[in-house]
């Protein structure tokens, strides 16, 4: 019987894991093909957005890894976008006051391109084709894959191994007590061999 129950916890552990492996499989369908190699997002100025992912390894190239990577791009344009509208707007003051140098309408100017160039690169970064093809399909799978190893992990790893444990401690234990009872029980009903002899007489 507890031969029969650790076979059938190794079968569905092991189709278990054949499952997650396909749902990271499925993850990593969101990645891109690409050389190995390392860096930052592989990206030139005035190049847009790189596609590809670049942490080194083609089993690591995934959706994930991608907005991560210009993630960082993105924040830093944003950081970019405040600092460029303050110095913008301490001109447009200075304007009035003509006691600031450097105020004139070039300089002004030269800032207000470098934001749009800025706020287009964004605007880049978000519309991008990959990023609508590949949200929906990478949450779905991701998340599946997270529950599928949580559960697998609560019922398969933990649950069962705990409950085979005690169940075989109580049944080894069970049997233990009955043979040590049969023991007794046998010790208690032995009987005594009795002898008799027969005495013959003759006259």
């Amino acid at each position: 019987m507890i031969l029969l129950a650790v076979v059938i916890y190794e079968s569905i552990h092991y189709f278990w894991l054949v499952k997650n492996s396909f749902q990271l499989w499925r993850v990593r369908l969101t990645g891109t093909k690409h050389e190995e190699h390392r860096g930052s997002s592989g990206m030139i100025a005035g190049m847009g957005n790189d596609p590809k992912d670049n942490r080194g390894k083609q089993e690591n190239s995934n959706f994930y890894i991608w907005m991560l990577e210009n993630q960082r791009q993105f924040l830093s344009g944003v950081e970019n976008n405040k600092n460029q509208w303050e110095q913008i707007e301490d001109w447009v003051k200075g304007l009035d006051d003509q006691s600031t140098p450097g105020t004139t309408a070039s300089v002004i100017s030269d800032r207000f391109n470098n934001l749009v160039n800025v706020i287009d690169n964004q605007q880049k970064t978000i519309e991008n084709i990959r990023v609508s093809a590949s949200m929906h399909r990478f949450d779905n799978w991701y998340h599946s894959l997270v529950r599928s190893q949580s559960w697998r992990w609560v019922i398969l790893d933990v649950l069962i191994p705990v409950v085979l444990s005690v169940s075989a401690i109580g049944l080894i234990g069970y049997e233990l007590y009955i043979m040590d009872s049969s023991l007794d029980n046998k010790e208690l009903t032995t009987e005594v061999p009795s002898y008799t002899c027969t005495v013959e007489v003759t006259k």
